[in-house]
């Protein structure tokens, strides 16, 4: 796709501009950040076919980076590593990054630079740091795809942990300026690559024996013993999503086979779990760390405490590469728990982890099902599919003896039909049918007609949001922005708009791209959107997009992260802990405290409209680092603000990052189904 863009576009305007689409048709540059969600079928691909089966020591990891600073990144890295990372593996870093930083450095190749730019804390970009090998990053400045680029000494710029400009240990020959090519970036690659090669060759003996030792010492691991996932949970989908991440990354998974305790526990996954829970069922899933790949497993459910530093004494805080903090028990809200000591227990282990079909209990033509899971989206839609109305509970009730929460949908069979067996293949949910219809003020919701804005100033978070509505059965249209201009906007119900910033939705791409891409939504497009919303439509603005309307539309609120400094303000990829009204159609389903990503993230301050999400606590930290916490308290996460006969959802946090926070999906398919409600 690159490579037929550029050939399109050569000796044009646009030679060497990014393609206006994702060169990845869903996770675009995020694909080098997969590695442990592994939701991606070549990141899959990669890791079932190489790293299970040849378990590689060391990977070479070819990238590209900005063309303004130095001319090649090599290991290591800057500090934080992830503690996870055994000692061994992050000597051997240094040890073959100084070898390779040696190799350029002898072949005269300036603008070499190593420990600056990069950290290794995420596992989301090192699949192999806990699998007994190295990820040595190579990071080579770009050109403008193939075509060559001129730079003059005074627009290089210098990066986090080096001067551009300035000899230094760390990078002790600058790059002046001048051509750089596409050929010098082979080069300077070629070299890297046959200096690892010959490294790996010249030391393969101990290369072998360290992967050995890496291992032993994961099986011998003393704390924590373990980690427990009990099988009843809020959200069944999700623990099988997460026990599958585990599974693939050949973590061995046990499973209780009758109940135990422990002396004593942590919770990794508030705000669900019991502090100090001891006892568990038959059933409980259960992680033990001393096994090979135990690194990773760990890594993903434990709490980050992310090691904040600063820039220079007094400084702003350096922010690190990427976000600090995953721990999956929070991200997807699986209720998990650490235990430090050794217990006993009747455990067999899980040969594989397959998502059971649900189950349809009880009596009767109504069908009712829980909003907790966030499997209810995909029997929704597969029901609307069968051309079934469709409600969902504005409050609690009773129903032949047991009780239903707020939320809870409903579904009207035929009479002696239970061919609805089929609609749950894949979805772990239970339908209990009852013979009569509860008797409250049931809201019916309605397949959602979404439009989906897709920019040619192509965004991460537009690709992201199509996987997963595609996988929960959403139908959606994608609407460029000569679309929202020109279009019958009536056609839908709901246009929503992912994570990106407002200048890029609002000006797009520039004049040097072909006419039929330039210039984004302008004045007429935002005119076009409030018009949708005033007549009745639902706009939904996720991220940084939900600054958009406040920046333009007299809506009644304002961003309190636009006025604060990095020096008194800073929340770098850090999950945080937020109340939500449960009681309103887009909290349904959730608790009454939920855990939220905060990166790039605005928060809101309202004069008029409904917070739905707000930052309640004075010590949100669920886990990662964050920086001037008191900024946020009492403030809006989530918002709905009418606008004359619709009304815009504002969703500040990262309610679907990467396909990780699946704990907040909810959040956006409520939104969705809610702008088809009266």
């Amino acid at each position: 796709m690159v490579n037929h863009w550029y050939q399109q576009t050569l000796g044009t305007p646009a030679e060497g501009e990014s393609p206006p689409q994702l060169y990845h048709p869903y996770a675009g540059h995020d694909n080098n950040r997969d590695w442990y969600m592994l939701t991606q079928k070549e990141t899959r691909l990669v890791v079932e076919k190489i790293h299970n089966v040849w378990h590689p020591q060391i990977v070479v990891d070819m990238h590209e980076m900005s063309a303004y600073g130095a001319r090649m990144f090599v290991p290591p890295f800057m500090d934080p590593i992830d503690p996870n990372v055994d000692p061994i593996l992050q000597a051997q870093i240094v040890s073959l990054g100084g070898s390779l930083f040696s190799a350029f450095i002898a072949a005269g190749k300036k603008g070499i630079v190593t420990q600056a730019i990069y950290d290794a804390y995420t596992p989301a970009r090192a699949y192999q740091h806990y699998h007994g090998g190295v990820r040595i990053l190579l990071e080579t400045a770009r050109a403008r795809l193939a075509t060559p680029i001129y730079l003059n000494k005074g627009e290089l710029r210098s990066g986090d942990n080096y001067n551009v400009h300035r000899p230094s240990w760390n990078f002790p020959v600058p790059w002046e300026g001048g051509v750089w090519r596409l050929r010098d970036i082979v080069e300077y690659q070629k070299i890297g690559l046959r200096a690892a090669l010959l490294h790996g060759a010249r030391y393969r003996k101990a290369w072998l024996e360290n992967f050995y030792r890496v291992g032993v010492a994961s099986i011998q691991r003393s704390q924590p013993y373990a980690f427990v996932l009990p099988p009843e949970q809020r959200d069944s989908q999700s623990l099988y999503d997460l026990l599958e991440v585990l599974d693939f990354g050949k973590v061995e998974i046990q499973r209780a086979q009758e109940p135990f305790q422990v002396r004593s526990s942590t919770v990794v996954s508030a705000p669900l779990g019991l502090p100090n829970r001891r006892e568990f069922p038959a059933g409980s899933y259960v992680i033990l760390m001393q096994q090979p790949y135990g690194a990773f497993a760990k890594t993903l459910l434990e709490i980050q405490h992310y090691p904040g530093s600063r820039e220079y004494p007094g400084g702003p805080f350096r922010r690190p590469f990427d976000v600090t903090a995953q721990t999956l028990g929070i991200q997807l809200g699986v209720e998990t728990y650490q235990v430090m000591q050794p217990f006993e227990a009747s455990l067999n282990e899980v040969d594989e982890v397959q998502v059971p079909s649900g189950q349809i209990e009880g009596e009767g033509i109504y069908g009712l099902f829980s909003h907790t899971d966030n499997a209810f989206a995909r029997l929704v839609n597969r029901l609307f599919k069968q051309n079934r109305a469709v409600f969902w509970a504005p409050n609690g009730f009773s129903a032949e003896g047991a009780s239903f929460p707020v939320g809870t949908l409903l579904v009207h069979f035929d009479e002696g039909e239970i061919a609805a067996q089929q609609l749950l293949e894949d979805i772990p949910l239970k339908v209990q049918l009852v013979k009569k219809r509860p008797e409250l003020a049931w809201q019916q919701i309605r397949m959602p007609r979404i439009g989906l804005y897709k920019s040619f100033s192509s965004a991460i978070d537009e690709g992201w949001t199509r996987w997963i509505l595609e996988g929960y059965e959403f139908p959606y249209q994608s609407l460029n922005d000569q679309d929202i201009r020109e279009a019958d906007l009536s056609e839908y119900d709901v246009i929503l708009f992912p994570h990106q910033e407002p200048k890029k939705i609002e000006q797009g791409l520039g004049d040097s791209y072909p006419e039929q891409y330039r210039g984004g939504l302008g004045k007429e497009g935002m005119a076009r959107l409030r018009q949708f919303a005033s007549e009745g439509g639902t706009l939904v603005f996720l991220g940084e997009a939900s600054r958009l309307p406040l920046l333009r539309w007299q809506l009644g609120g304002v961003d309190i992260t636009d006025r604060l400094t990095s020096r008194e303000f800073s929340v770098p990829g850090a999950l945080l802990r937020v109340s939500v009204n449960n009681h309103h159609p887009i909290g349904y389903g959730m608790m009454e405290e939920a855990a939220v990503m905060f990166w790039h993230t605005p928060a809101f301050d309202l004069s008029r409209g409904l917070s739905v999400v707000h930052y309640s606590s004075k010590d949100p930290l669920l886990s990662g680092w964050i920086h001037g916490e008191e900024h946020l308290v009492g403030k809006t996460a989530l918002a709905e603000i009418p606008m004359d006969q619709g009304r815009v959802i504002l969703i500040g946090f990262r309610t679907q990052f990467r396909a990780q926070t699946r704990g907040t999906y909810k959040f956006l398919f409520n939104s969705l189904y809610y702008a088809t409600t009266e």
